[in-house]
């Protein structure tokens, strides 16, 4: 046992990183779902760009609302 946990490798291109990857991409895209890796160039662009305005998204909504917990504590904090 050399590695982390009964020595499987713990890089990127390890055999539980991979499992992983593969399992979740099939959970969400169904099991006929090809790999990233597999699409033609122009899918392949257009779901890192579909991927990239989600994250945008997410971290807009995270902003919002980290601002409005900002002024709920506030107004909390201040007694108004």
């Amino acid at each position: 046992m050399t590695g982390a946990v009964h020595g499987e490798p713990t890089s990127t291109d390890g055999a539980i990183l991979v499992g992983g990857r593969i399992i979740l991409i099939q959970k969400f895209g169904g099991v006929p779902t090809l790999m990233p890796h597999l699409l033609p160039a122009d899918e392949l662009n257009a779901w890192c760009n579909a991927f990239g305005d989600n994250l945008v998204q997410h971290a807009s909504t995270e902003t919002l609302r980290r601002a409005q917990y900002r002024a709920n504590q506030q107004k909390l904090l201040s007694g108004k």
